[in-house]
């Protein structure tokens, strides 16, 4: 008997969910052969950390465009939005920002001097369930507002 402690099989729930929409090809997971990933040039106690999410500042209708949003760090919103989304709501939810969105913890972390500082700004990556959007379009827009906010890891929190 599986308990709520038990990790979630995501991978296997999503291959599922998707058979069961009736997909005729079964979903295909992103793989980035050449990543961006490189070795820290400082210790995170000297670096600025950002947080990215696949939630939203404001509610979104399921066909509403998306787009990459970065907002001041002085102004997170308390909610986050990700209903338009498709997620397990049997296993989570969205009444604990800090579960999905964990920029308290970040400042404690460098209130404690494990990283150095939290960037200016937070990044909200929109979810559009495709990898040449998401690879192409969305990506090198956080990457570029990482770079004017000195990020030097970013921390991607997805939904």
């Amino acid at each position: 008997m599986k308990s709520a402690l038990d990790p979630v099989s995501y991978i296997e729930k999503t291959k599922r969910y998707y058979e069961a929409q009736g997909f005729a090809v079964p979903y295909r997971w992103a793989r980035n052969e050449e990543s961006p990933i490189v070795e820290m040039s400082r210790p995170l106690s000297k670096s600025t950390i950002g947080i990215a999410s696949t939630a939203s500042t404001y509610p979104r209708r399921m066909v509403e465009p998306r787009s990459v949003e970065a907002i001041s760090n002085d102004k997170v919103p308390e909610r986050l939005y990700a209903e338009d989304l498709a997620w397990d709501r049997k296993a989570t939810h969205l009444n604990d920002r800090g579960t999905f969105f964990p920029i308290d913890v970040l400042w404690k972390l460098t209130n404690s001097q494990f990283i150095g500082d939290v960037s200016k700004r937070s990044y909200f990556l929109p979810t559009e369930y495709s990898q040449r959007k998401t690879l192409q379009v969305d990506a090198p827009q956080v990457l570029d507002r990482c770079r004017e906010d000195d990020v030097e890891a970013l921390l991607l929190v997805p939904l």
